[in-house]
């Protein structure tokens, strides 16, 4: 190797290792700072542990909930809370009286509304109208997965049929006379 070579490379790893000029070995200098906080909060105490945020579904009067409806979704206008919206993270149809208004225990997030599909956070911008594309669209993945269940269903009838046929005539068939 190149004096060069060797130099240029030495540069590139001058941040990570050092030369070691007695041994002749490259010696790892780790520059990263130890993380000061254990990951189990419980041992030490609370200092140091980010606090969970505990949030509460509020009950709202139709006026109040449409008000904060027309408030928070920036994207679509309300005009009742009968009106429907198809959700894109879960995939269900809801009206605005099924949505949930959520607010902080502690009261200082402000409020904010959710899906009301159990274990579905989608916000009003992941909300479209079920226009009558959307909802072909959703008629025909149903009727896909429903014709889908059918063939299975259909071909573990099939295997069940060829098994217990061919375990009744294997029983049935008589033994080859000899001579």
């Amino acid at each position: 190797m190149s004096s060069a070579y060797q130099a240029s490379e030495r540069l590139s790893y001058g941040r990570v290792f050092t030369d070691d000029s007695w041994s002749g070995n490259l010696t790892r200098i780790l520059t990263d700072t130890p993380i000061g906080r254990s990951p189990d909060c419980a041992a030490i105490g609370t200092d140091g542990c980010f606090p969970m945020r505990l949030e509460s579904s509020i009950e709202l009067s139709d006026a109040e909930k449409l008000n904060v409806l027309r408030r928070l979704d920036q994207f679509r206008r309300w005009h009742s809370l009968d009106e429907k919206r198809y959700c894109l993270v879960c995939g269900e149809i809801f009206t605005g009286r099924e949505i949930q208004v959520i607010e902080s225990t502690d009261g200082d997030v402000p409020l904010r509304v959710i899906c009301p599909t159990e274990h579905c956070h989608a916000i009003p911008m992941e909300w479209v109208p079920p226009t009558e594309d959307v909802l072909i669209t959703i008629a025909m993945m149903e009727a896909e997965c429903r014709w889908v269940r059918l063939v299975t269903q259909a071909g573990r009838a099939m295997q069940s049929d060829q098994r217990s046929a061919s375990n009744t005539t294997s029983r049935t068939k008589s033994k080859p006379r000899l001579g």
